[in-house]
């Protein structure tokens, strides 16, 4: 839920709820695939319709996650343990998350930009 959640809504400016939009649904699969993927390599099995129940949960919240007050604030995120160690997982194991690696880098340049 992190690595979809926090990454988006910083990148987007946007509360939680904001990522329900249909049109985000793609995006969020891919990002949840590619942790998907890295999980299952870690023995970690997750169950299926994690899009629906991502789409479900942040549709209730209108909230602003961390990462985005983080941005806000000028605070360095928390993108190294979440997206970015997806990414590192996944050259351990061989397994591409192009989108965790532009999500990771999207935000240390927000990072830098403050």
């Amino acid at each position: 839920m992190n690595c979809v959640v926090n990454p988006l809504t910083a990148v987007l400016r946007a509360p939680n709820i904001e990522l329900a939009s249909i049109k985000l649904k793609t995006i969020i699969a891919k990002i949840l695939n590619g942790c998907r993927r890295v999980a299952v390599a870690e023995g970690v099995h997750l169950g299926p319709g994690l899009v629906d129940v991502m789409l479900d949960a942040v549709s209730r919240y209108s909230s602003y996650p961390s990462m985005y007050q983080n941005l806000s604030k000028n605070w360095k995120t928390e993108i190294d343990l979440l997206n970015g160690r997806i990414v590192e997982l996944d050259r351990v194991h061989g397994i591409p998350t192009p989108v965790n690696q532009a999500l990771t880098a999207l935000i240390k340049h927000l990072e830098r930009k403050k």
